[in-house]
């Protein structure tokens, strides 16, 4: 046993040639058997579902949250109550995350400094202060087993130097946390910020550990980026984290995306997914995923999954009558499917644990991986048929490929060259260092700026719409920048026609400056003033086309 005195922690196994691991730790309110999925009761209550059934389902941890209880009911409310355990009637442990996550998701109601976040209240506009020092004290007040630092997240997408003040600020934040909890017997965690840019996720691992935290929450995730994005900062990241302290992934999130956290190292997680898309008829099964809104179930006596022990189905409860529910909007449907959702999360982090103690994850991972991403395999869902022609799949050289319903590229038939729509982590990084040097010169230069997009007919889409949004979004916080005109040469224009043409593989390309460049070759934004786009080469229009 090692951890700290607040946490006592036991790594008890872990997977051969993987870092999926088993283990346990002492809480002031009980041990915990790891990996495991926290539910998100954000105001003291998990949304529909009773104390006692949650506890029945397997639930070991709760997550509330610190901003909104602070606003609503407010630290006398659980001063005078004696904790959160007592005014929600849940014994076990409970995690409260800092109000860090607000300052990501209201970032037109808060303003930040060194001081901390200055929020205003929804409940009375007034103005809040949420500082380390505040957010830890309001966390003595409800009393929760492991307390978070005050953090701050930014988008996934955030350029480079936005990251790495976040990174800083997160640093300074995290030990002001670590001295306002004083003499607490709660457990406090701190929290890895950096986005994708693994050089900060470093960095910022490097400063935390430097300091006697309990544990490590990986923050700045599951806001914006890819699947594999997200699963390789998440793999990098958790290998720059102690062995003998628990580690949390925040936010994380579908059943497959819980299992690959797992596969990755991480030993906790949370997200609000298994009640929320019970709210509108979406349940996991082991069939599969159900979708209670489809006319398929609408005669269907069968419970939601007959492996499943969950009072939804154990208690005579139809995919018929679950489907009535869902379509009346009924919140009994709610519910039961939220429940039944619980309760698998919980049955699949039990297997989890059950095949790491046993030595044989790797196939189980394998097996799983494959269920947890089918729909329903009773009735699989058809695609709808199209109404309209296929767009081509080839222009001249360039080819549409997409195998196993996995991610699309465009491929060169003769030369080999290959291009998925995203860019890799380190492609990434050098845009957002250059994203920033730019704007930093229309800011101090008064004169016109013209700068070049070039790096491949495709790849200069994506360098020059980040470009392009990250002037309108400066000129959205009020920085003066002057008039900007990005230019790039016209090339072959085949492979970024073709990508045009089945957007719905090539999310990234979706803004109407590249289609403008296609058809006319220029393109100037109305919402950015001073904002322009010219393919070198092409005829001049007659009208710039606008955003």
């Amino acid at each position: 046993m090692n951890g700290t005195k607040r946490l006592p922690f036991e790594l008890q196994a872990q997977a051969a040639g993987g870092a999926a691991r088993a283990c346990r730790f002492e809480t002031l309110h009980g041990p915990v058997q790891t990996p495991l999925f926290m539910p998100v009761g954000t105001q003291a209550t998990v949304k529909a579902q009773w104390p006692q059934d949650l506890q029945r389902a397997g639930s070991q941890v709760l997550l509330a949250n610190t901003y909104h209880l602070l606003l609503r009911p407010g630290t006398a409310v659980f001063e005078a109550m004696g904790g959160i355990h007592r005014f929600m009637r849940w014994d076990k442990p409970v995690l409260t995350d800092s109000g860090g996550y607000q300052i990501f998701s209201l970032p037109k109601s808060r303003r930040i400094s060194e001081e901390g976040a200055l929020f205003s209240s929804y409940v009375n506009g007034e103005p809040i202060l949420l500082s380390p020092e505040r957010s830890i004290a309001v966390q003595r007040s409800i009393g929760s087993d492991i307390m978070m630092v005050l953090d701050e997240c930014v988008p996934s997408d955030a350029p480079f130097a936005e990251v790495k003040r976040a990174v800083e600020l997160t640093q300074r934040w995290a030990a002001r946390s670590l001295t306002a909890r004083a003499d607490s017997p709660q457990a406090l965690f701190a929290i890895v910020q950096g986005a994708l840019f693994l050089e900060l996720r470093k960095r910022s691992a490097a400063g935390l550990l430097e300091l006697p935290f309990d544990g490590y929450a990986l923050g700045g995730l599951a806001v914006g980026e890819s699947k594999a994005q997200r699963e390789d900062t998440c793999e990098y990241a958790a290998g720059l984290l102690p062995e003998d302290r628990p580690r949390y992934l925040m936010g994380v999130g579908t059943p497959l995306d819980v299992l690959e956290a797992v596969h990755r190292g991480i030993d906790m997680m949370d997200c609000v997914i298994p009640t929320k898309v019970a709210s509108r008829g979406l349940a996991y099964s082991w069939q599969g995923t159900l979708e209670m809104r489809r006319g398929v179930y609408r005669v269907d006596p069968r419970p939601l999954d007959e492996r499943c022990g969950c009072p939804a189905c154990q208690g005579g409860f139809s995919r018929a009558y679950l489907h009535h529910l869902t379509k009346t909007q009924e919140v009994l449907g709610w519910q039961l499917i939220g429940l039944h959702n619980l309760w698998f999360y919980h049955d699949l982090m039990r297997q989890i644990r059950e095949s790491v103690l046993r030595g044989d994850f790797a196939q189980c991972h394998r097996r799983w991986r494959e269920v947890l991403d089918a729909q329903d395999t009773d009735y699989p869902v058809r695609p709808p048929v199209r109404k309209r022609p296929l767009a081509p799949t080839e222009n001249g050289p360039w080819v549409l490929r997409q195998e196993n319903g996995g991610l699309a590229r465009i491929e060169h038939s003769q030369l080999g060259l290959c291009w998925s729509g995203q860019l890799d982590a380190a492609e990434a990084k050098e845009v957002a260092v250059w994203v920033g040097e730019v704007l930093a010169q229309c800011e101090a230069l008064g004169q016109a700026q013209s700068h070049c997009v070039d790096a491949g007919e495709l790849r200069l889409g994506l360098r020059g719409m980040a470009l392009a949004l990250a002037y309108k979004e400066a000129l959205v916080q009020g920085r003066r920048l002057c008039a900007l005109e990005i230019r790039s040469h016209r090339g072959d224009l085949r492979p970024m026609k073709l990508a045009l043409a089945h957007l719905r593989h090539f999310e990234g390309l979706r803004h109407g400056s590249l289609q403008a460049l296609m058809k006319r070759g220029r393109w100037v934004s109305r919402r950015a003033p001073g904002l322009s786009w010219v393919l070198e080469g092409w005829p001049v229009a007659e009208e710039a086309s606008q955003e």
